[in-house]
């Protein structure tokens, strides 16, 4: 399931004043600041980051906080997802020489999200659906640096090659047939369409 970018945009500008509410907060004691309903949210459980991506798991970790709070059921949204999508925009795009960078913050989470949506981790990675940390990111981190250091991503050429780019991703996420179907169904062998 792909969440599409019009509720997207309605749920930051949500958290956007949610984060306004919580900053105007600072000349209150912290049981006041607690009893605001904007800024008490039903916490999801917890996750683990295997990398240096602590962004994306804050961020899918408000979505899912969110969406208890308004559905009062538990939902998994793919970290993985966002990471992957992170990694083919830094590829392919010329930002990634030698290595990816893991980092990122908010503005990085909702510019990919804004393009790529949303999936639930069962969808994406089913064998991590109800893993508390990725492994499998570790791995592919470490198989997508060496594809850029002397593998198919070594040239820059070959990294401005869109599909190929996404070949390796999905080479290094360990994605079956039927997911890297999926993705070309909806945004093209070579990512020519975005949300």
């Amino acid at each position: 399931m792909i969440v599409g970018a019009s509720r997207w945009f309605r749920w930051t500008q949500g958290l956007a004043l949610a984060s306004v509410v919580a900053c105007s907060a600072g000349g209150r004691d912290d049981a006041a600041a607690s009893r605001d309903e904007i800024t008490r949210v039903p916490q999801s459980s917890v996750k683990r980051q295997s990398i240096g991506n602590c962004w994306v798991y804050a961020t899918a970790g408000w979505i899912e906080s969110l969406h208890l709070g308004a559905t009062n059921k538990e939902i998994n949204v793919s970290e993985s997802w966002l990471t992957y999508w992170h990694w083919f925009d830094q590829i392919a795009n010329g930002q990634a020489k030698d290595a990816i960078n893991t980092g990122g913050d908010f503005s990085t989470a909702t510019d990919v999200i804004g393009r790529y949506g949303i999936v639930m981790e069962g969808d994406f990675v089913p064998r991590e659906a109800d893993a508390e940390m990725s492994e499998l990111q570790s791995s592919a981190e470490k198989e997508i640096n060496l594809s850029l250091r002397s593998g198919a991503l070594s040239r820059p050429e070959a990294r401005a090659d869109r599909a190929l780019v996404r070949k390796e991703l999905d080479r290094a996420f360990k994605l079956d047939r039927e997911r890297s179907a999926r993705i070309d169904a909806v945004f093209g062998e070579a990512v020519d369409r975005t949300l």
